[in-house]
């Protein structure tokens, strides 16, 4: 729930307008994605409504009256659009990172638009997906569930089903947790730094790094596990999932636990239990994860991402 406090209405001392919004809408306005008036008209239509501020007792409880469809759509009731969770003179109270850090890529070079967006999409992918598979502790077997409900119902024959997965990913992250870019500078030679959980970060610069430097080794794992699946009708899934043979089976583990080895993970037990130990599933989503991975080192390959990037924590209450 959030809401605002408005001028005037009826039989109302001090009134206010609110809707019950999404916990991923409210991350989105927490980490500055989005203003106040977006997240306001976003609400759940039904659920739009107004209280007295002065007829509560203990400053928390109040008597909701519910909005009418005019008063909804009135901009009387909205504030004015660009009011960020930035702009609140009193400090929110926001999950904060158990361990936060800030990972700085130097770069250099000619950049445009298109190239900023693709790097650090990729990073914030494999971040992502690193920072739900590594997670141990209490909240590992809500990730487990999030990461089974998430593999297990696609069918893993179209790019759009690998595009929804790894926004599924970014947006499981709650709004202390995502990933931000804190700093871009443009100028060559320039910076990007970036801030999330510090081992999710020191897992990213790992895989980069690993890649970067077996990357003729990686790619050519990478070839031969995706050559098999074509060559046994498995990229379509041109043949049922049951009818792949065990001996089938043992090899695309054996190979796909052999390229996250090569790029220093060792995440595979617990990615394939999410996967229902299905093999095939399992080999794709390592080669979606490993393409990305690919796609980062590049910008390393081409000399516009140099080596001599570093790691900062930081105090957890920043």
């Amino acid at each position: 729930m959030i809401a605002v406090a408005v001028e005037e209405r009826a039989k109302m001392a001090l009134p206010f307008f609110c809707c019950e919004i999404s916990d991923r809408l409210f991350d989105a306005y927490l980490s500055g994605r989005v203003d106040l008036n977006y997240v306001l008209r976003q609400g759940k239509s039904n659920r739009y409504s107004f209280f007295d501020w002065a007829s509560s007792e203990d400053g928390e409880t109040f008597k909701l009256d519910t909005a009418k469809a005019d008063e909804i759509a009135s901009d009387d009731f909205y504030p004015q659009p660009g009011f960020f969770s930035a702009n609140h003179t009193h400090r929110l109270k926001e999950r904060q990172l158990a361990k936060p850090a800030r990972l700085a890529f130097h770069i250099d070079g000619k950049w445009d638009a298109a190239d900023f967006s693709k790097f650090v999409g990729r990073i914030d992918e494999i971040y992502s997906f690193s920072r739900i598979v590594e997670t141990r502790g209490e909240k590992s077997h809500l990730l487990d569930a999030f990461l089974h409900d998430e593999i297990q119902p696609r069918s893993w024959t179209h790019g759009g089903d690998y595009t929804q997965f790894y926004r599924s990913l970014k947006s499981q992250s709650q709004a202390s947790e995502a990933l931000r870019v804190e700093k871009l500078a443009y100028n060559s030679p320039g910076e990007i730094v970036v801030r999330g959980e510090q081992e999710a970060l020191r897992e990213v610069a790992d895989i980069v790094e690993a890649y970067k430097d077996r990357s003729d080794a990686a790619a050519g794992k990478y070839l031969s596990l995706r050559r098999l699946l074509s060559r046994e009708g498995q990229l379509s899934r041109t043949v049922s999932a049951g009818d792949v043979s065990d001996g089938l089976r043992q090899l695309l583990l054996r190979m796909t636990n052999d390229l996250l080895n090569t790029v220093g993970m060792q995440n595979g037990p617990r990615l394939l239990e999410a996967c229902g130990a299905d093999t095939v599933v399992f080999s794709k989503v390592v080669l979606s994860l490993i393409r990305r991975v690919r796609d980062a080192a590049q910008f390393y390959a081409e000399g516009r991402v140099s080596s001599d990037r570093f790691v900062e924590t930081l105090a957890p209450s920043t």
